[in-house]
């Protein structure tokens, strides 16, 4: 399973659960009954001799509750409300698309493998929109960027950065023709090809 950002920025300002507002605290509840209700999936599907692996798309929306969360966390540190009103996912849901997958699964016999029909690559509409945001910037004269200039001005950037985020390593996105590469802490320096 994935390791949850909101804990991580607990840890680093010290704020407990209990003291965070209503929302975040929900968003909590919501991503450990995702959790809860994944690894409940995984022992029926043990118990019946299957395997199951979380699948990347029901990863990327437990992902985007992570990130909502710290959103959340991150205003009540700041004393702001920037954050979504809303969470973007719902728990019932994440756990409706999980539960589907393992009964698909269960069905083909087979655990989460992609077949591919061909070695062609296909083109990733999200990259596709990263790249575009990404020209976007290039082509104003942004080469130096901040984490807060890109999660305003290039969201599915700032998504995968974040998502994918490491504190000892290289962080940063790269398209077919930009790069955009973490410098120093959250200072990001952007490329073209």
């Amino acid at each position: 399973m994935m390791e949850l950002q909101y804990k991580n920025l607990l840890t680093k300002y010290k704020v407990n659960e209990a003291q965070l507002p209503e929302d975040a605290k929900e968003g909590i509840a919501e991503i450990k009954n995702v959790i809860r209700g994944i690894n409940l999936i995984k022992t029926k599907s043990e118990k019946a001799g299957k395997e199951y692996k979380v699948r990347a798309d029901v990863t990327r929306r437990l992902a985007r509750l992570d990130r909502w969360v710290c959103g959340e966390i991150i205003d009540y540190i700041n004393d702001t409300d920037e954050n979504a009103d809303e969470a973007p996912e719902d728990a019932d849901d994440i756990l409706k698309q999980a539960e589907k997958d393992a009964a698909k699964a269960a069905t083909e016999g087979k655990s989460d493998k992609t077949e591919a029909n061909d070695n062609t690559p296909a083109a990733d509409p999200k990259g596709l929109k990263i790249d575009k945001e990404l020209k976007a910037l290039f082509d104003a004269g942004k080469t130096s960027l901040t984490i807060d200039e890109i999660r305003s001005s290039a969201r599915n950037a700032y998504d995968v950065i974040f998502e994918t985020y490491e504190r000892d390593g290289d962080n940063g996105v790269a398209t077919s023709y930009y790069s955009l590469i973490e410098q120093q802490d959250g200072d990001y320096s952007l490329t073209s090809k």
